[in-house]
């Protein structure tokens, strides 16, 4: 198997996601290791709560952090896996039956893991750059000593090594999992799929279907047969009409949303990702925390979010790209193409973006609930911060809308020869 740099660049979101993991996790984790040195100097009361203050805020902001990108690493991984083996199905085919094994093709697979690997090495090299700083702003009090840097190298094996081969395997179990068919049908592309049953129902109506005598020739224009003029636009003889064609786009727009749940997953989780840490970054900044740990965490959020909808929009344009030129040719206009492919996951944006406010809130007051309110550190004055809120909002939907822009320019520029004539 081949991986092409094509292919390789795709598993840029794996990277970001490793990327972010490790610099965050990395760097509480060492000052928690550095720190246990240390907890033998401490004498004083008050210093002692702090440090089992800061011990613990570092592991549940590891946790969290870790977890979540790591689930969602997860999903990436074998989506990109299942995307690779239905994109190459007849070259896997034809090695199928030149007499390889499904074992033999799926151990090259682990090339998907070295994604991992490669994240995970440089967000752990990331983080000891930015470590002096950080225990520094982390020692400002005054309260605790100064703590030492050191390089701890079982954090390369915990952060780096294990998520790499743990990631490999799983990529190889599943792409051996997904090769388990006849060489055949992979040579075909009909590997046996579960259909849905049409509901009798249906809203779509059957005018709005494709015309089965509606011809594309190999200039890429619409034969003579077809209801569509040369110029793209519905004739007046065409059965087609507003009223009968709402109904049809939005039902489009609702198989394309239920087509690939894993694309729903990468939406939603990018406006969960940028509501839940850049409206956090400003709830630390309001109780007094760190200004480096809140521009980090707003970084983090942010570039999740943008690496998250550049892969996730890239793949719906490219797997719907026959759908938009059908549409095209039958007269409608680009803007309603990208509202027929893209419009659906608007709705899912804005859900994401309430749950990750709504999260941020909750566990703000849980580290609140946990790390304060004692004799010694009283409880700071926190609420929901709607006016941050608002603002990361209309940022959030600024970067929405502008990737849709550039994405629906793109419909507009792709030529209908190109996607027709495309294998």
């Amino acid at each position: 198997m081949i991986i092409r740099p094509k292919d390789a660049a795709k598993l840029l979101g794996i990277f970001v996601m490793c990327f972010c993991a490790v610099l965050v996790c990395a760097m509480f984790l060492n000052s928690n290791i550095d720190m246990a040195r240390i907890k033998d100097q401490i004498t004083d009361q008050d210093a002692l709560l702090l440090y089992d203050m800061t011990v613990s805020s570092a592991k549940v902001t590891s946790a969290v952090t870790g977890g979540a990108l790591a689930l969602t690493t997860v999903v990436m991984l074998l989506f990109y896996v299942k995307h690779y083996v239905d994109t190459h199905k007849s070259e896997l085919g034809i090695l199928k039956a030149l007499g390889y094994s499904d074992w033999k093709i799926a151990r090259s697979f682990w090339v998907f893991g070295s994604s991992v690997f490669t994240g995970t090495a440089v967000g752990l090299a990331g983080a000891f750059i930015l470590m002096p700083a950080f225990y520094r702003t982390m020692r400002t009090g005054g309260i605790l000593p100064d703590t030492p840097l050191h390089f701890n190298p079982e954090l390369v094996v915990y952060l780096v090594v294990l998520p790499a081969l743990v990631f490999s395997v799983m990529a190889v179990l599943y792409s051996y999992r997904k090769l388990k068919c006849p060489a055949l049908e992979l040579i075909r592309g009909t590997v046996k799929t579960k259909s849905r049953k049409a509901k009798p129902n249906s809203k779509v109506n059957a005018d709005s279907k494709v015309n089965s005598n509606s011809k594309v020739n190999s200039n890429g224009k619409v034969n003579a047969d077809s209801k569509v003029n040369t110029n793209g636009k519905v004739n007046s003889n065409s059965k087609q009409s507003t009223i009968t064609d709402a109904p049809f786009l939005r039902e489009l727009r609702l198989s394309i949303v239920k087509s690939r749940f894993s694309l729903v997953f990468f939406i939603w989780f990018a406006s969960f990702c940028y509501a839940s840490t850049v409206v956090m970054s400003f709830s630390i900044s309001e109780v007094g925390g760190s200004d480096m740990m809140a521009v980090m965490m707003a970084g983090t959020g942010i570039v999740l979010a943008v690496t998250t909808l550049f892969l996730a929009v890239t793949t719906v344009i490219k797997g719907n790209s026959k759908t938009i030129a059908m549409l095209r040719v039958f007269g409608y206009s680009d803007r309603e193409c990208a509202r027929a492919v893209l419009g659906g996951y608007r709705p899912i944006n804005y859900v994401g973006f309430a749950l990750g406010s709504a999260y941020q809130h909750g566990l703000m007051m849980v580290m609140m609930s946990l790390f304060f309110g004692n004799d010694v550190f009283a409880l700071p004055d926190y609420s929901f911060n709607v006016r941050a809120c608002a603002y990361t909002f209309v940022s959030f939907v600024a970067l929405y809308e502008i990737f849709m822009r550039a994405y629906s320019g793109k419909i507009k520029r792709t030529p209908l020869k190109e996607v027709m004539l495309e294998e």
